[in-house]
């Protein structure tokens, strides 16, 4: 919340042989499937020659030392980024420049932030981004840094504070915002097709902000007839009353432009503050680090994708932490909650160890991410290092002296840094999908299909290596079909991500099937060569899946499928 800058497991699919015609309905249904999948990699070259014999076994690589992509944090300005290897994280947001990288490699994720045009306190309808779209502008940002993460806006939801003029953060109405995301997207794409877009994070996921949301989808669908193509979901989330009593924005979170404010979370209220609390509409100050209303907002999130057909996306938390402040006065603090309690470094050392432990556990079999283990959260963000100018950052990772000099980690930053350090990475290779086709045949009689499936890493850690996925005609794997090489694009960079942000392609070509129905196995890293730890993931045991081919399919025995609408 930075002020003042700008296989199976997809789908669950039972099949049973079914002794019928195959219907035009069933035709278009299977083809449909086959081709609803994610983005082919890049990163694939194919090799359609068949193998003489099964792959052999080679050495294991060991995974325990890489980073571990769950674990993150917010950077402000380009010396903060120094202070990322010490912390030991895997990734980290930029608000500043993109001039400079982490020593031990960890994923930088900008954030283009876009700010609607005003006249004064007159809202218009153009935008400006942080970084313009040009070829010596944000081009020359993607050309540099191939196959970035790009958060599209910081807080567009959030307008000035009631009668003043000042922006804080993007300050931007649903509909505005939904054609920026568009031309940033777009532009990205066009330049990387490698890189991956994710919505701006709003304040929160109460129920106005996800109003805010509901809004940007569907003034993008208006426009632009299609969904809004986010790759990785985002969102902050801080425990924040956005109304006064009188139900009027607060200057705190304030009501999320262009909602209803009876919506908005209530502040607390004399003269008996304590006992509303309890209550839904009102957020105390005593909750800004209440686990149960922050797991609240998770589910409500997670809730709101699956609504919009988007529960297979990763859902980032790229900013969680306490905002307010704590300044020691005599005898006191500034500020108290509602029971007279302050906002101590231990108290917020607490919340951040709560946090995390609910989010690398949390999981919901019917709103968590399938490829993921149905894990709600798939990378989170400490906010921040230093949010300089602010007073009483009790959040701040790192101590700033007076000459602006950051000099070492504070204790929220030890106790950061101690998470991380204790964490252990894995890899866990996965289907996300695997094709079933229809063909027909050829003037010979028989047919050439491109098989292909979709593989993902819901491991913590990258793999920085090559591995081979192979096809087979047999359900004991000794009859190779062909095999396809999952290759790396360059030194240092990894073959599948870890934390369930990408999936790669596999394919292989099968030739001269007779008509009839013919089924096939694929195994992930059939050479042996990626440890999967069975401990922390499910190990080689989810490598192997089937799918199949209906040649001449009006002629032939064929699956009944079933989708589950998760």
């Amino acid at each position: 919340m930075r002020e003042g800058m700008n296989p199976t497991n997809k789908s669950k699919i039972v099949f049973g042989l079914l002794g019928f015609i195959i219907t035009a309905i069933t035709i278009s249904l299977l083809v449909a499937y086959s081709t609803s999948t994610s983005n082919a990699s890049v990163l694939i070259q194919s090799e359609n020659s068949p193998y003489q014999s099964r792959i052999e076994a080679a050495p294991s690589i060991d995974y325990s030392h890489g980073l571990d992509c769950r674990v993150g944090l917010a950077t402000n300005e380009t010396p903060q980024i120094e202070w990322v290897d010490d912390l030991d994280a895997g990734w980290f947001v930029i608000f500043g420049s993109l001039s400079d990288s982490a020593e031990n490699g960890a994923e930088p994720v900008p954030v283009l932030t876009v700010k609607q045009d005003k006249l004064g306190s007159q809202y218009l309808d153009t935008y400006t981004f942080s970084i313009p779209l040009t070829d010596t502008g944000l081009g020359a940002w993607i050309d540099a840094n191939p196959g970035l993460l790009w958060v599209i806006g910081n807080e567009p939801d959030r307008g000035p504070d009631p009668g003043s003029l000042i922006r804080k953060q993007d300050d931007t109405f649903p509909d505005v915002y939904a054609r920026a995301f568009h031309e940033a997207y777009t532009f990205i794409k066009e330049r990387d097709p490698r890189a991956k877009v994710a919505n701006a994070g709003l304040v929160g996921a109460t129920p106005g902000r996800l109003q805010y949301l509901d809004m940007v989808w569907q003034a993008y669908l208006d426009e632009f007839d299609e969904p809004m193509p986010v790759d990785i979901w985002n969102m902050h989330l801080y425990i924040l009353p956005e109304v006064n009593p009188s139900g009027m924005p607060n200057g705190i979170a304030n009501v999320a432009l262009g909602t209803d404010p009876s919506l908005g979370k209530m502040e607390s209220y004399p003269p008996k503050p304590q006992n509303l609390c309890s209550l839904d509409n009102i957020y105390c100050f005593a909750e800004h680090d209440d686990l149960t209303v922050f797991t609240e907002q998770v589910i409500a999130m997670r809730q709101w994708m699956r609504d919009h057909g988007q529960r297979h996306k990763p859902l980032i938390l790229s900013e969680f932490s306490i905002l307010y402040p704590y300044q020691e006065d005599p005898g006191s603090c500034y500020i108290q909650d509602e029971f007279g309690n302050c906002f101590t470094p231990g108290r917020v050392v607490n919340h951040m160890q709560n946090t995390i432990n609910y989010m690398e556990s949390a999981v919901n079999p019917t709103l968590g991410n399938p490829l993921d283990r149905n894990r709600l959260i798939q990378q989170w963000a400490w906010f921040s290092v230093s949010n300089d100018p602010e007073v009483g950052n009790v959040s701040d990772l790192v101590v700033k002296n007076e000459a602006g000099l950051y000099t070492g980690l504070s204790e929220v930053g030890i106790a950061y840094q101690s998470i991380a350090q204790a964490r252990t990475t894995h890899v866990n290779l996965l289907f996300d999908s695997v094709s079933y086709l229809l063909a027909n045949t050829n003037p010979s009689g028989t047919a050439n299909v491109d098989l292909w499936v979709m593989v993902g890493n819901n491991g913590n850690t990258a793999v920085l290596e090559e591995f081979t996925v192979t096809f087979y005609s047999d359900a004991a794997l000794t009859q190779i079909i062909g095999a396809d090489t999952v290759t790396v694009s360059g030194v240092g960079e990894p073959s599948v991500s870890g934390c369930a942000r990408e999936m790669v392609q596999a394919t292989t070509l099968w030739s001269d099937l007779s008509p009839g129905t013919h089924y096939y196995w694929v195994e992930i890293d059939s050479g042996g060569i990626i440890t999967e730890d069975p401990v922390a993931g499910a190990g080689k045991s989810d490598n192997v899946a089937s799918g199949f081919v209906i040649v001449n399919p009006e002629s032939s025995l064929v699956p009944l499928l079933y989708f589950d609408s998760g």
